[in-house]
């Protein structure tokens, strides 16, 4: 028993080192006004996977983490996350979390890994931590990495008309739509906003709304921002009108709902269309483009 002593306490030291290195470098890392104050016992928020779902569809530049093993990610995940295995988090930050003020949801199989795995990242210094259990208990989309990674296999001059929509009940309400689409040789892009207190919002409540004429090159753009995603049949929980955001893609097969390849690249597109809804055609006198 008393051999065995001296190699307890050295092992004991080496963790409790490297637990205090990782801390440190997570607090000098983090930004101090998101920083836990002096004192304070770093942790994390749990919530329940219906407030995952809302916080979800916040465009907020948050990261959804599955702690699970490469094995069970590949087999089926929610769409987006990405995979940093509870058993690779040790002493150093993983890379894929360079920022550690960014809105962090994870999630393992049962809520088990997740824990573990939240509270090692709070112990690095990350400061907006949520876990919400299991994804046994999803009622949500889940992939698989094979369907994540299919191709939709679009070719730039099949496309007819691609529509985006959110339209959620929050308070304020919130409307937005865009649609590219091709008419008699032409490409165009439309948008159109809505606003006000009530929910669901009708024409009255339109705020902003216009129709820009696209160049050749701009809808080359437009295409690069959607050629890496999948496409499926719509299902009737996007058809019955919830949040969304809904994207449907019209060419010689009717319609199809889409799927953007990460939620960078739907950001990335989001950004493209506030971009295009500032160069609107001008109105004719008369009312017409």
């Amino acid at each position: 028993m008393k051999k065995g002593m001296p190699v307890l306490l050295t092992a004991f030291l080496l963790l409790a080192v490297c637990a205090a290195g990782s801390v440190m470098a997570g607090r000098l890392a983090a930004a101090p006004s998101a920083r836990a104050e002096e004192g304070q016992k770093p942790g994390y928020k749990q919530i329940t996977q219906e407030e995952a779902k809302e916080m979800m569809k916040a465009d907020d530049g948050h990261i959804v983490v599955d702690v699970r093993r490469q094995d069970e990610y590949d087999g089926g995940h929610i769409p987006g996350a990405i995979l940093i295995p509870n058993e690779s988090i040790g002493c150093d930050s993983p890379e894929a979390l360079p920022d550690y003020d960014q809105i962090i949801l994870i999630y393992c199989r049962s809520g088990n890994r997740s824990k573990q795995a939240a509270q090692k990242l709070a112990g690095m210094g990350y400061t907006n931590i949520f876990e919400f259990g299991g994804i046994i208990d999803w009622t949500g989309e889940i992939v698989t990495t094979e369907e994540e990674n299919a191709s939709a296999g679009l070719s730039i001059e099949e496309i007819r008309d691609f529509y985006y929509t959110y339209d959620a009940s929050s308070y304020p309400p919130v409307y937005q739509r865009y649609r590219f689409y091709e008419e008699d040789g032409e490409y165009f892009f439309f948008h159109e906003t809505r606003e006000g207190e009530d929910w669901p919002q009708t024409e009255e409540s339109i705020t902003a709304s216009g129709t820009v004429k696209l160049t050749e090159e701009d809808w080359q753009t437009f295409f690069g921002y959607i050629a890496d995603g999948t496409l499926k049949q719509p299902e009737d929980e996007a058809l019955s009108g919830d949040a969304g955001p809904w994207m449907y893609l019209y060419r010689g097969k009717g319609q199809e709902e889409y799927v953007f390849a990460s939620y960078a690249a739907r950001l990335a597109f989001e950004e493209y269309c506030r971009k295009l809804s500032g160069a609107e055609i001008p109105k004719n006198q008369d009312g017409t483009r």
